[in-house]
């Protein structure tokens, strides 16, 4: 099954921390293939591993370029700080132009905050359909994942207060 129904709003939220300072990705994807292939991948979450700098690092929206060759990232002003968790939510919206709002860390409460931590709209006709979720935390030990949750609001996949 496709998620991706134009008119439709999802939600994602999950815990991400890096436990090592270097450039081991700590991704959650979201793709249309049966398979990890970038080819098929349509948005990530995390740390991209692209961003070489020795410091500071941030936590990013990613997405293909137009061309589907390489990963665009739309960086947050939240830095990766090895050994600390931070709490990841996303609101994908499917229409005319798809769109994807990250909050990092955002407040508690019913509703997601106003101004999101990064944002992407596509261009018409670009879709941003998924069918798979894949977790991808670089090499062993240097990431750690925990509390994935869909649903159809801010507070359906955010802790309670």
């Amino acid at each position: 099954m496709l998620v991706g129904l134009s008119g439709t709003t999802v939600w994602l939220s999950f815990l991400v921390r890096k436990e090592t300072n270097d450039t081991n990705e700590a991704v959650v994807t979201l793709g249309t293939g049966e398979f990890y292939q970038q080819e098929f991948a349509t948005v990530r979450f995390g740390f991209n591993g692209l961003d070489k700098r020795d410091a500071p690092r941030f936590w990013s929206l990613q997405v293909r370029n137009p061309e589907n060759k390489e990963w665009v990232a739309i960086p947050t002003e939240v830095p990766v700080e090895p050994g600390k968790t931070v709490l990841m939510v996303a609101r994908l919206t499917f229409g005319q132009k798809d769109g994807v709002s990250l909050f990092v860390n955002p407040p508690l409460g019913n509703q997601a905050p106003v101004i999101p931590s990064a944002e992407y709209t596509s261009e018409k006709g670009r879709k941003l359909n998924f069918r798979g979720l894949v977790i991808w935390g670089g090499a062993p030990g240097s990431s750690a994942f925990d509390e994935i949750r869909f649903g159809d609001s801010f507070k359906a996949v955010t802790p309670g207060k």
